[in-house]
């Protein structure tokens, strides 16, 4: 039998769930039945995971689904007493035990946007995946320096383009150490981002020689000899778009704005 004729059976269902999380290079595969599932070749979990109710709503925002699990699962250590930089995306397959056809069907996606703890229960507050079909309103100004975030559609410069390489060499609270950043101009860096290996991404505040200093440091923080990449950052200023990037046909400030106001019933000459 199907899923579909199961699951609309009287008496034939014996629903089953599979979890699916994905962060990064991780991923964790648990289901809430008390015996090990295999599907796809994937070995799912026993394990005591349990959500909340599905729903659909006008508004995306209030589409949340809420995945409980013990305070000392395995998921825990990732999201106790840590902002979790990378994002977490799950999905939830459903099937029944009765099915000799194996067939599971995906009944949620979503990524993990908080968690918190009460008692011995941990619960991930998890929001839909066409939360990512919301858009920003209008944002462009009329404005001298470029409106434009770099790295973006529309400043079009290609983030791999501009990587450059580096080595830890030593930390010192925020500030680290890179090898082979030594030959780049004191402040290319600055404003740019690292990123580490598992995709942590971290804004880099100054840079002078073969030292960048960071906002803020790695939740698992970082070792002498950890492989890194680096990009440089904007100014936002036309000189910049042009000696930097070369990228002036994308440049998206308007740098030649008359100083006086036209509207302001002064004459402009």
């Amino acid at each position: 039998m199907s899923y579909i004729s199961i699951d609309q059976s009287v008496e034939s269902g014996m629903p089953v769930e599979l979890y699916q999380f994905n962060q990064s290079t991780k991923s964790w595969y648990f289901t809430n039945v008390a015996t090990d599932i295999v599907y796809n070749v994937i070995t799912y979990l026993a394990t005591n995971i349990s959500r909340g109710a599905t729903s659909q709503s006008r508004e995306v925002d209030k589409g949340t689904l809420s995945i409980t699990v013990p305070r000392d699962h395995e998921l825990g250590s990732e999201f106790i007493g840590r902002t979790v930089d990378v994002n977490t995306t799950i999905t939830i397959l459903r099937g029944h035990l009765t099915d000799s056809s194996v067939e599971y069907l995906p009944v949620w996606k979503g990524r993990v946007v908080a968690s918190k703890v009460s008692g011995s229960v941990l619960e991930l507050i998890c929001e839909s995946v066409f939360t990512s079909l919301r858009r920003t309103g209008l944002r462009a100004r009329f404005q001298k320096n470029c409106r434009h975030a770099l790295y973006s559609q529309a400043c079009s410069v290609g983030q791999g383009n501009f990587k450059t390489n580096g080595v830890v060499t030593g930390t010192s609270g925020l500030v680290l150490s890179l090898g082979g950043i030594d030959l780049l101009p004191a402040g290319y860096l600055a404003g740019g981002m690292i990123k580490t290996l598992d995709g942590t991404l971290r804004f880099i505040l100054d840079h002078t020689g073969n030292a960048i200093e960071l906002n803020k440091g790695f939740a698992g923080g970082i070792q002498i000899g950890d492989t890194v990449e680096v990009f440089p950052g904007c100014d936002h200023l036309m000189s910049t778009c042009i000696d930097r990037f070369n990228n002036l046909p994308n440049f998206g400030g308007f740098p030649y704005i008359p100083l006086k106001n036209p509207f302001s019933g002064t004459s402009l000459v």
